[in-house]
């Protein structure tokens, strides 16, 4: 059974091969028809021709008047390279300063003070437009300003715009703050050109902070070639310290006291030193204004004071009493008591008597008191 199958496998396989490669024989492919190339010819172009007349007169009438006559130049062939010129460097202009808007003051009224050694303690009992008082204490804000000092009789207000308000608790505290150059009469003392005299406690009470004295001054740093330079004085005014002490707008300090002011060690150095400082020392300014180098000698010594060395006076010039003391009010109040009780001679002896009997008895009961 087995070798049928084997004979039967192997027919079907000759077979197949038999007719494989008999399709190979007789497969006929069809004929290639060649199609005959057929060129079109086109017709010749004939070339148009015009003259200058009529190019000048297409020219001439232009209906959409787009032509427009340049001259040919010659054309002049130079065998020489030019040399680049630089640009110049662009400069921007430097932008105007702004002038300051001033606003109207706060419609506030300075109502009292509690001064404290510590400036965050100290409170400031302030009113406003109905009336209605609040206490305020340091950086805290008014409406659009910011409590920015307090001191014994007056607040200083920082608004939003940059400027400064001032309110005094008395209206003479306020007169006496107006005055102009004299309020440095009895601080600062002129000697000479280089040389000027500074009352430490005068000064001290005048300016009370070192940030009150840069502000004074306007100082800012100074530089050349893009390094620091010196600090420079940026404004003064006629009533200020600065033409005070001999300085003006625009100088440079370069040394004080042979320090560089521009380092930052030096000058916590420099401020401790002045503050340590005592009567009789002496500080070295040294600066330059208009290309000049100029010494300055500040010497700090008592400046003596006449006892009425001014009257303040009001706007319409008459003079303003000053709030006294309580040791002064005491002293005028026996004054006038003395004026309409006046004792007699014989009665002050009377009263003289009577005062030693009095003590004289104290001390007896004094003595004769058991300790029970």
């Amino acid at each position: 059974m087995k070798q049928q199958l084997w004979i039967l496998n192997l027919s079907l396989m000759t077979m197949f091969a038999i007719m494989f490669f008999a399709n190979i024989i007789l497969k006929k492919e069809p004929p290639v028809i060649k199609q005959k190339k057929t060129t079109i010819e086109e017709p010749e172009k004939k070339k148009v021709t015009l003259t200058k007349e009529q190019i000048a007169r297409i020219y001439k009438h232009d209906i959409f008047d787009t032509f427009v006559y340049t001259p040919k130049k010659p054309i002049q062939q130079s065998f020489k390279i030019p040399i680049p010129v630089p640009k110049p460097p662009a400069t921007t202009p430097e932008p105007e300063e702004k002038k300051p808007e001033f606003v109207d003051p706060l419609k506030i009224t300075l109502k009292g003070i509690i001064f404290s050694s510590n400036e965050r303690e100290s409170i400031a009992m302030i009113a406003d437009e109905s009336g209605k008082e609040k206490n305020y204490y340091i950086s805290e804000t008014i409406n659009d300003g910011q409590v920015i000092k307090i001191a014994r009789s007056n607040v200083v207000i920082l608004r939003a715009n940059g400027q400064q308000e001032t309110y005094f608790l008395r209206k003479t505290d306020e007169a006496l703050k107006k005055v102009g150059k004299d309020r440095w009469q009895y601080v600062i003392k002129k000697v000479d050109d280089q040389t000027y005299q500074i009352d430490p406690q005068s000064f001290a009470k005048q300016i009370t902070s070192l940030a009150e004295l840069i502000e004074s001054l306007s100082l800012t740093t100074a530089y050349q070639k893009g390094n620091p330079s010196g600090i420079r004085i940026s404004k003064t005014n006629e009533n200020d310290i600065g033409p005070a002490l001999g300085l003006a707008q625009n100088d440079i300090i370069t040394n004080i006291n042979d320090l560089d002011p521009t380092d930052i060690k030096n000058r916590i150095q420099l401020y401790d030193t002045i503050t340590d400082m005592k009567d009789g020392d002496n500080i070295k300014l040294s600066l330059k204004r208009n290309g000049q180098d100029i010494t300055l000698n500040y010497k700090l010594e008592k400046i003596k004071q006449p006892k009425n060395q001014f009257m303040p006076t009001g706007t319409d010039g008459k003079p303003i009493d000053l709030p006294k003391s309580p040791q002064q009010q005491r002293a005028a109040a026996r004054k006038e008591f003395k004026k309409f009780h006046v004792v007699p001679p014989e009665r002050k002896q009377v009263i003289e008597n009577i005062r030693e009997r009095l003590l004289r008895n104290m001390k007896m009961r004094t003595r004769n008191r058991r300790v029970r």
